[in-house]
């Protein structure tokens, strides 16, 4: 992605500093992995809006980061707040939203 890619579409950033997070998880480098989410979720809301789908997204991967980490009170938080922005803008049958829910219930049992 070029740099004025970047500077005119907010989405794209917002869904890099994701895939950033995503992969410093992926190696366990848990710190990192949860400052870029942070910054996306700060990003996605000044920029999209605190409802719109990117804000659920983040606020998801958040959860896992903090899941990852046995912050299961934290994780419920992140969850239940991703399960609320993603269920209005995508549906109560929409895979992702599932995912949340099913993730969520679990970390009630």
């Amino acid at each position: 992605m070029t740099s004025a890619e970047q500077q005119c579409c907010p989405l794209s950033k917002v869904l890099a500093l994701l895939k950033s997070s995503a992969e410093h998880l992926r190696w366990k480098e848990f710190s990192e992995a949860e400052r870029l989410c942070r910054d996306a979720l700060e990003l996605a809301k000044a920029e999209l809006g605190a409802t719109h789908q990117a804000v659920g997204t983040a606020l998801c991967d958040l959860g896992n980061i903090m899941y990852a980490q046995d912050r299961v009170f934290e994780a419920r938080e992140h969850y239940g707040e991703a399960l609320g922005i993603l269920e209005r803008n995508l549906g109560n049958n929409d895979p992702q939203v599932l995912w949340v829910f099913a993730h969520l219930h679990d970390l009630y049992r």
